[in-house]
């Protein structure tokens, strides 16, 4: 699983990549808990392909995005 940033230069930066067998909701906890641990901040907008277990997810770490 991949984590890709847009910073404020407009540049693409990979923020993580972690390993996941699959896309469930354990996966995406351990990958949003690993940006927030590292200080990923400040974020205004998730873009992802409709994975219903990531907008669970992101409501538990970044509720200001959603």
């Amino acid at each position: 699983m991949v984590a890709v940033g847009v910073n404020e230069e407009r540049f693409f930066e990979a923020l993580a990549v972690t390993e996941g067998s699959k896309e469930d909701k354990s996966s995406w906890t351990a990958l949003l808990r690993h940006l927030r641990e590292r200080g990923l901040q400040g974020v205004r907008l998730f873009v992802f392909d409709k994975c219903l277990v990531l907008v669970k997810s992101l409501g538990e770490f970044y509720p200001e995005a959603l």
